[in-house]
């Protein structure tokens, strides 16, 4: 099953309380956020029950094939995504993943229909390539396998590749102006009090370890 979360202005998550994206829905059709494998066609039953623009747009937050393998559904969209998702995609030619069409290195905008999408690349953190979305008019941000409203961190610190990448994403996820959290996985969206608290946690993990050391 899924369930479909309302953020207003036309934005939505969606979530089968393992994995979640999220949609926006403009004047001129959908712009989808990442297709995870688990949701799969359940992401297109989400969306026509929503509206029924057709899905134009798909935005890769990273290249893992779990937040991304239902992407093959979207096929005639235009994928956006960092030129890192492109090149790591380009190394797995089985995979059924469209290439992006277009790529970005530092920010992008996607302005369309009535709806902006501001993305932007900070560096590494759970994984090279891996984006912040920003929808500012509806104040959703979203950044995919770093905080995990209501959960601990999954083993690894979510198998980070880049732990003080990961570690200052904290940071970075609070220097945005937003109501909305998604990270990408379990039940629900998250809030600031989400990413405070999970910061605080990572925080005392750090100091901790380094009086053990």
């Amino acid at each position: 099953g899924y369930r479909v979360e309302p953020f207003g202005g036309g934005a939505y998550m969606v979530t089968d309380n393992q994995y979640n994206c999220v949609f926006f829905v403009s004047t001129e059709g959908v712009i989808l956020v990442d297709a995870p494998a688990s949701i799969g066609q359940n992401i297109a039953y989400a969306i026509g029950n929503t509206t029924n623009k057709r899905v134009t747009h798909v935005i890769y937050s990273h290249a893992h094939a779990d937040h991304i393998g239902s992407a093959y559904l979207f096929k005639n969209a235009t994928h956006i995504a960092h030129s890192i998702t492109k090149d790591l995609l380009s190394a797995t030619p089985s995979s059924d993943d469209p290439l992006p069409d277009v790529t970005f290195e530092d920010e992008y905008s996607l302005l369309y229909g009535n709806q902006t999408i501001r993305l932007s690349y900070k560096g590494t953190n759970h994984q090279p390539g891996n984006i912040f979305i920003y929808g500012p008019s509806q104040k959703v941000l979203m950044l995919v396998d770093v905080v995990f409203p209501g959960w601990a961190p999954f083993a690894y610190l979510g198998e980070a590749e880049d732990v003080p990448g990961f570690i200052q994403a904290h940071d970075q996820i609070l220097e945005y102006n937003f109501d909305y959290f998604v990270g990408g996985h379990l039940t629900r969206s998250g809030v600031r009090a989400d990413v405070e608290a999970q910061r605080e946690y990572i925080n005392d993990l750090k100091n901790n370890c380094n009086h053990a050391l």
